[in-house]
């Protein structure tokens, strides 16, 4: 699930077998559920889970889209092993899915995760700016696994510039919709950590149907984001009374 309010729908779909009234509401109101309510049906316990969007891979045959799928997904709890199922794709595939599995990763082991990108820069000494705008989104994301906030502004600066250097070429040539799959975690992520700083990227875009996506994505990542401290005091602790 992109969606916070979806999988909480499915968790207590789930919990709720017995009393089978929500699915034929939730069929006709929520398309996108539509498989994870078949699941539960059968009477399987789906895994669920939500953040922000994979890119969406093109041209890959049945078994590499399955080797990009696999990376994704052991990327989440055997590094080591999806950076090998990567590796197995061909050229432009490979760097891609490496770098996603960099930005997985990233959280819990960025160091490894830099040590991908790296390894993307020395094997792609020309790249397009396709290729250089989803490096520069893996950049960011090691940046916050590093906790380092001025890597990740300068990331996110990058990024943006990128984007929209991207869509005024693109836009030119009459196209109606454009996509920069690296551009969809790369707002998640801003709205997450700098939103002061992407919210007026997003809002800055020309009317389209990139931008209304990234603002549902924005709205999405500000839902699942924590909230912050404000206007919290310290607590104060009680005195102890003179003996």
């Amino acid at each position: 699930m992109h969606n916070a309010i979806d999988a909480a729908i499915l968790i207590l779909e789930s919990l709720t077998t017995e009393i089978p009234i929500w699915p034929r509401k939730l069929e006709s109101s929520r398309p996108e559920l539509q498989r994870g309510l078949e699941l539960i049906k059968e009477g399987q316990q789906p895994s669920i889970a939500f953040g922000p969007a994979l890119p969406p891979q093109r041209g890959l045959t049945a078994g590499e889209s399955e080797k990009y799928q696999d990376a994704v997904r052991l990327s989440h709890s055997n590094p080591a092993e999806a950076i090998a199922q990567a590796e197995q794709l061909p050229d432009g595939k490979r760097t891609t899915a490496l770098l996603q599995v960099a930005r997985s990763i990233s959280g819990y082991d960025p160091e490894r995760a830099a040590a991908v990108i790296a390894e993307v820069q020395r094997d792609n000494k020309a790249m397009n700016e396709g290729t250089s705008s989803d490096l520069i989104s893996a950049q960011a994301f090691v940046a916050a696994g590093q906790n380092n906030q001025r890597a990740l502004h300068d990331a996110l600066r990058q990024g943006f510039a990128s984007a929209n250097h991207i869509l005024s070429e693109k836009q030119g040539t009459g196209g109606n919709y454009f996509s920069i799959p690296a551009l969809t975690p790369l707002v998640h992520l801003g709205m997450e950590d700098d939103p002061d700083f992407t919210i007026p990227f997003v809002e800055g875009l020309l009317p389209s149907r990139l931008k209304a996506e990234l603002l549902l994505d924005a709205a999405a990542a500000l839902s699942t984001s924590r909230p912050p401290h404000i206007g919290t005091q310290p607590q104060q602790t009680a005195a102890k009374p003179n003996p």
